[in-house]
Parts: structure tokens; C-alpha cells; sequence
């Protein structure tokens, strides 16, 4: 009964809530053209680019729909020291969703997913990304700057983008500490329209919880 009394009060108290997120981050980047002919190189159609737009993936997203619920998100992540990268951290700045948990290296390249439409039909996907794991370097840096924000103790609630065994185990020990809520994420959209957000109260079990899309209408875009 607590339990559920604390899950409400989060929700009747969001506006107030600072939510640090950890997951992985992308610039979705798409881009529109026009198709007119067929390459004579080979049997494929010619786009002509017409505009284009980025957009914050992954975790990012994430953090852009706590922003728009009230919240106040801190994103922990990391991206390339590149191009994309800089224009991740611009596109942060116009979201005005502060940026210091994100780590930079120069060990990786920032994932961007080019989607490329011609006479407004998807035609192709481009994955640009590293597909193994973090450094120990990387990953002592990421995990010493989500202790150093947990310790100034103004996180109220923890949202996992994907659930990550290794990383629940050490914050696990600053929840007790701090009193913090845990929450594993999950977006599912269901032919009725229905969002489900799962909760995890570590170390026990998951509680789903439903709500229609109507009752969040700004959460899912």
C-alpha cells in the first residue's frame, strides 16, 4: 500500500522531479527528396534532397518526453567527440535539457540513423554507430559522473531506456541510501492505443502499469 501510495505521489508530483536517464543516444536524421528517374549506374531511384531534420533518439527521446510531462530529465550517456556529437549537444540545448552526464570519446563514433525518403516513402535506412561495447575507460567516466550526480542528492527517480544488469547492481546501492525510485521503461503502443510503463521496485518484482495514450498525449510522438 505504500508502495502504491509513493508510485502515485511520483506521478501527482512530476513538475518536481528530477529523472536522471541512462541508455544509449542517437541522432535520428532524416532526410526528404524527390524521385524523378532511376540511376543509370544501377537499378536504383535517384533522390534529389530536398531538407532534412535531426532528432534525439534512444534514451534522448526519452528525456525529451520527461521534459514535456514537466520533469526535469538528466541524461547519462555517451557520444563521439565528432560532428554529430556537437550537433547532438545543440539539439540538447534547444530542448533545454542540461548535458552533464553526457561523456564524450574519442573511442567511438556518435550513432546516427539516416532515414531517407523519396516522394514521402521511406527508400532506405543508413546505421552509422559502433557496435561493440564501452571501453573501461569510457565506462568508468559514464559511472563516475552518475555517482557524482547522485550524490548531490537531487535525483528523485532513475528511468532505465533498456535494463542494464551490471549498471541496476551498483546504483542499487544508492537507492536504499537516498530513497530513490527505480523505474525499468517500456513503451508498447497496442492496437488500442494503449502505452504500458513498467515500473521495477529493485529487488522485488515487476508491476505493470497501464495508461491510455489520451492520459499522456504528449508522452508518445
Amino acid at each position: 500500500m505504500a508502495k502504491d501510495l509513493k508510485y502515485r505521489k511520483l506521478f501527482l508530483d512530476f513538475d518536481r522531479q528530477h529523472v536522471m536517464i541512462i541508455g544509449d543516444v542517437m541522432l535520428d536524421s532524416y532526410l526528404w527528396g524527390k524521385v524523378e528517374r532511376i540511376s543509370p549506374e544501377a537499378p536504383i531511384p535517384i533522390v534529389v534532397l530536398r531538407s532534412r531534420e535531426n532528432r534525439m533518439g534512444g534514451a534522448a527521446n526519452v528525456a525529451r518526453n520527461i521534459k514535456a510531462l514537466g520533469a526535469n530529465p538528466i541524461l547519462c550517456s555517451v557520444i563521439g567527440n565528432d560532428e554529430k556529437g556537437n550537433q547532438f549537444l545543440d539539439l540538447l540545448k534547444q530542448e533545454k535539457i542540461e548535458n552533464r552526464g553526457i561523456i564524450r570519446s574519442d573511442q567511438r563514433v556518435t550513432t546516427t540513423k539516416f532515414r531517407i525518403f523519396g516522394n514521402n516513402y521511406q527508400m532506405l535506412r543508413v546505421d552509422e554507430e559502433v557496435d561493440h561495447d564501452l571501453s573501461e575507460e569510457d565506462h568508468r567516466k559514464v559511472w563516475c559522473v552518475i555517482q557524482e550526480i547522485l550524490r548531490e542528492g537531487d535525483v528523485h527517480c532513475i528511468v532505465f531506456q533498456e535494463l542494464f544488469d551490471e549498471a541496476i547492481e551498483k546504483i542499487h546501492l544508492f537507492i536504499d541510501r537516498q530513497g530513490l525510485l527505480l523505474l525499468q521503461l517500456r513503451l508498447k503502443k497496442h492496437d488500442d492505443d494503449t502505452i504500458i510503463i513498467r515500473l521495477l521496485p529493485l529487488p522485488t518484482r515487476l508491476l505493470p502499469v497501464q495508461i491510455r495514450s489520451g492520459q499522456l498525449s504528449r508522452w508518445h510522438h
